[in-house]
């Protein structure tokens, strides 16, 4: 089994020697693909300081900085092996990173992707609560029940760090969405589990590391306003275009409106939103999802109190 492991870094000086050399010592590991993302430290020059022929660097044209899915994508455009891993810049493996997942692969011949745990490194004292905890699908699903499970949050959730793919996979679920900034890994993930078959690996121990330090972006809930929706609606788009069963699209409306509601933005903005929603693909638009969705149609009991009688 051979891996390309794709790792975008933006003024990762302070992390990204660990995180390759956390690469080279798996044996699985074909080549490195480090994509340097605009940095303005000296990120450049320690990749370059690897004499490994497996470690190369790649840069956007004019070396400017144009995102976590843009470098993933530069990464994925020039991976060769038939496998592929990602890893944050500021993150690191464990041993056997792979060993298991080439077990997986290799015992369910229509398996296109494995996902595993990843356990946290805190280095910032304000979530020390996150030391003993996993990153994970917390049991063993059946591809067929794990997107509707991820969709209601009922298993868990992926990290990018424990996700390997198929390369041959990418023809069907696409690259990662440049429009997002963040939440671009939660649309990538669910278009690959309605793309191909997905098993779970190690999900009880981790086999990579998320460090926790105060730059991070996971818990920058501002940096997360409007784009959960944004991924939503990618997926939905997605999905749309490519024959995905109503049913699942149904339930991926449902968990979008469930959200809605509770934001309580009144009437007209959420028959705005519907309209932006059920206008991205045309099938969307003359489905029965389109009625189901109209905010008045979900709103009725509300606005006609008077005829629908209280319940004691």
């Amino acid at each position: 089994m051979n891996v390309s492991i794709i790792i975008p870094a933006y003024n990762a000086a302070q992390f990204i020697s660990r995180a390759i050399q956390s690469v080279l010592e798996q044996p699985e590991t074909a080549e490195v693909l480090v994509i340097n993302d605009g940095s303005t430290d000296e990120t450049k020059n320690i990749v370059y300081s690897f004499k490994d022929d497996r470690v190369s660097l790649l840069e956007h044209e004019n070396g400017i900085n144009k995102g976590r899915s843009a470098s993933r994508n530069l990464g994925l455009l020039n991976a060769t092996c038939d496998y592929i891993a990602f890893l944050d810049a500021d993150d690191y493996f464990l041993a056997n990173r792979f060993s298991k997942d080439k077990t997986v692969f290799d015992s369910h011949q229509d398996c296109g992707a494995v996902y595993n745990a990843v356990g946290y490194d805190v280095r910032n004292n304000q979530y020390d609560y996150l030391k003993n905890r996993l990153y994970t699908v917390t049991e063993e699903v059946p591809p067929e029940q794990l997107f509707l499970g991820l969709v209601d949050g009922v298993f868990g959730h992926f990290q990018i760090d424990g996700f390997t793919i198929k390369r041959e996979v990418l023809k069907s679920s696409g690259l990662f969405n440049e429009q997002l900034a963040v939440a671009e890994d939660t649309d990538f993930f669910w278009r690959v589990i309605l793309a191909t078959p997905t098993y779970s690996s190690n999900i009880d121990n981790p086999v990579a590391m998320r460090i926790v330090h105060d730059n991070n972006s996971f818990y920058r809930e501002d940096l997360y306003q409007g784009y959960d929706y944004m991924a939503y609606e990618s997926v939905i788009k997605w999905a749309s275009q490519n024959s995905v069963k109503t049913e699942v699209i149904d339930r991926i409306l449902r968990r979008v409106w469930i959200i809605k509601h509770k934001e309580n933005t009144g009437l007209w903005n959420e028959i705005k939103y519907w309209w932006r929603v059920h206008t991205l693909h045309y099938r969307l638009f003359f489905s029965k999802l389109n009625l189901k969705y109209f905010p008045l149609v979900r709103r009725r009991k509300q606005i006609l109190s008077f005829i629908y009688p209280k319940s004691s």
